[in-house]
């Protein structure tokens, strides 16, 4: 119901999404926080130099809906080379559990651009793996970012 007015409303933009009868044929990861959506997602789209993000809050939902009336991200969204990264605020007053068993993979052209991309996200987070050359892949590295959120990034070898 929630989803459904979003899209009535015009909070939600899935329109860069290819749907073929009821199947979406790409997976957009969505990342939920608690309470720094907004921090999150305003970082990530500066990280990656997306231009369009986009960024509803509960208190824009109509009141006839009943969610709260509060500055916590209801939907963010931005995209990137036709690729959407979506985030939400976890809904208050239900729990919130953190990230821990998913990362986001980002694909990059270049290992430069994927060492700059890397240490930005690594920056004040935690390195998991290095960026460097591996046995299968240009460059590669996984870290944990400031927000909790798990990230691999990847340059395929030419």
């Amino acid at each position: 119901m929630i989803r459904d007015l979003a899209l009535r409303k015009g909070l939600l933009d899935c329109a860069r999404l290819k749907y073929t009868g009821d199947r979406l044929l790409a997976f957009t990861p969505y990342i939920h926080f608690n309470g720094n959506a907004r921090a999150a997602m305003t970082f990530y789209a500066d990280v990656f130099g997306a231009a369009d993000l986009s960024i509803q809050s509960y208190s824009d939902a109509p009141p006839e809906v009943g969610l709260p009336a509060t500055d916590a991200v209801m939907h963010a969204q931005f995209s990137l080379d036709g690729h959407l990264l979506m985030a939400a605020d976890a809904m208050p007053g239900r729990p919130y559990t953190p990230q821990a068993a998913v990362s986001v993979s980002h694909a990059v052209t270049s290992v430069d651009a994927g060492q700059v991309i890397f240490d930005k996200l690594a920056d004040r987070g935690d390195i998991v793996m290095p960026f460097a050359r591996s046995f299968f892949a240009a460059g590669f590295g996984m870290c944990k970012d400031k927000f909790g959120t798990h990230w691999m990034i990847n340059v395929a070898d030419a």
